[in-house]
This record gives C-alpha cells, sequence and structure tokens, in this order.
C-alpha cells in the first residue's frame, strides 16, 4: 500500500470491549475484522452512505484479509485509518491501520478490505453512487 495513492477517508476510535478479550486478555483475532467494518461504517454515516438510507442499494464485502502486527491489551481504545484506493466501476478497495490511542505510533494491524456496490434485490454489482466515487477518488 503506498498511501500517496490514496485517499484517508476516516480516523475512527472504536474501544475494545470486554467481550472481545481472547483468553490472554488480548483482542480476539475475529474481532479486528469487527472493529475495521466498525470504522468503515463510521465513514458511512459521516457522508449518508449508509445502506439503510437507500435500502435497495450499498457495499457488501467480497474479501478481507488482515495482518496481525502486535496483540493489542485490554483495556484500550483502538484508532482505525481508514484508506480508499480508486474506484472501479461498482468496486473499491479500502485499507485500514489498527493502532491504540495511548500509542498511536505503533502499529497493531494492517488489512484491506474490497467492497462492491450492488443492488440489494437483483444481487448484481452497480457502478458506484457519484458521491462516494469523488470521496474516494484522488
Amino acid at each position: 500500500m503506498n498511501k500517496e495513492e490514496l485517499s484517508k477517508v476516516i480516523s475512527a476510535t472504536v474501544p475494545m470491549r470486554w467481550a472481545d478479550m481472547d483468553a490472554y486478555g488480548h483482542l480476539n483475532n475475529a474481532c479486528f475484522f469487527s472493529y475495521f467494518e466498525q470504522a468503515r461504517f463510521q465513514w458511512f454515516n459521516k457522508y449518508n452512505l449508509v445502506p439503510t438510507v437507500n435500502p435497495k442499494q450499498g457495499p457488501i464485502l467480497a474479501h478481507t484479509e488482515c495482518n496481525f502486527l502486535k496483540p493489542v491489551d485490554y483495556p484500550c481504545d483502538t484508532l482505525i485509518h481508514v484508506y480508499a484506493g480508486n474506484p472501479g466501476r461498482s468496486s473499491y478497495k479500502t485499507y485500514h491501520e489498527m493502532t491504540v490511542t495511548s500509542d498511536p505510533e505503533t502499529l497493531y494491524a494492517t488489512a484491506t478490505a474490497t467492497m462492491v456496490w450492488v443492488d440489494y434485490q437483483t444481487g448484481k454489482s452497480i457502478p458506484i453512487p457519484d458521491n462516494l466515487r469523488q470521496l474516494i477518488t484522488k
């Protein structure tokens, strides 16, 4: 990921919940994906792109992956930086960096997610809305 080629769309604070811990007191690996999703939807909320605004179309997650770099210990507030790559016709890729508010210089995880804009009734991809395209085109 070359940050110079990406649009930073949001930095979101996501508090670590007690229920998100594993047996070692670390953030459970599966929960990282929920935190990245929460940050993406904070971005969507900010620009009224949440699917409930137009329940006929919206994003679906097509692919995601995560690099776990360092355990996240309870208690803490995570800080998720979300970047977006230039969109295609109906899809775009997001890039995520997780730090914690008490140690914002240390990367705890990085991740990517490929989002596809779809018509929920047909299940088929459709062009990304112009307002979203403008937000993420660099």
